[in-house]
């Protein structure tokens, strides 16, 4: 069952992602864009992860990784259908009084959003919002700086992209987005923890 649920969602997510190709009549643009990001996890069992013999357990920040491909749609002057395919890396450290473990995991980040112009130009901002399907690549976890057995990572991770930019000369584009977990990420001994990703991502790209 778990096999077949994850074929719908990938198929569904791959649908999304090439839903801009069927309007012939709209103009199609598409570039590349990559950068960094700040990654962290919240939800009510971050304190006891992974373990739960030590009380003053912390999660801090951690340094990650996000590039791709996208396509946009125009609808208007001022919107537009933007699809990407983008690569991200996320994680967590952590600061306990025992025990220091970090993880990381790289997802398949699939987005769909919406593109809002106020005042189309060749300099021009913009805002965007919407869904991103992340399908999971790989995950480590480490102990004491040493990669340790885990396979506790969900195959996939659900989440709301809210971000703005700015566009300049009609093809450089910068852009900060905050993408926040609303699935839960990580399971252990077949129960899945109330543990979300979230990751602030600065990235720059350029549209062709």
């Amino acid at each position: 069952m778990k096999r077949w649920r994850m074929i719908v969602v990938i198929g569904a997510a791959a649908g999304l992602w090439f839903l801009p190709l069927a309007s012939s009549a709209a103009e199609l643009k598409g570039g590349l864009k990559m950068g960094f990001s700040l990654t962290d996890i919240h939800g009510a069992d971050v304190r006891d992860f992974p373990y739960y013999d030590d009380p003053d357990t912390s999660w801090f920040l951690r340094f990650g990784f996000c590039g791709g491909a996208f396509i946009t749609v125009d609808l208007s002057r001022t919107a537009a259908i933007q699809a990407e395919a983008l690569v991200s890396t996320k994680g967590s450290a952590q600061l306990g009084i025992y025990d220091n473990y970090s993880f990381r995991t790289s997802y398949l980040e699939i987005p769909l959003l919406i593109k809002l112009m106020p005042k189309p130009g060749k300099a021009s901002a913009f805002v965007l919002a919407g869904p991103a399907l992340g399908i999971l690549l790989s995950g480590v976890m480490k102990h004491e700086g040493e990669p340790t057995a885990y396979n506790g990572f969900k195959s996939t991770d659900l989440g709301i992209v809210l971000g703005f930019g700015g566009t300049i000369r009609s093809r450089i584009i910068i852009e900060l987005r905050y993408t926040m977990g609303l699935s839960k990420a990580i399971e252990q001994d077949g129960v899945a923890l109330n543990i979300k990703n979230t990751a602030l991502s600065l990235m720059a790209g350029y549209l062709f």
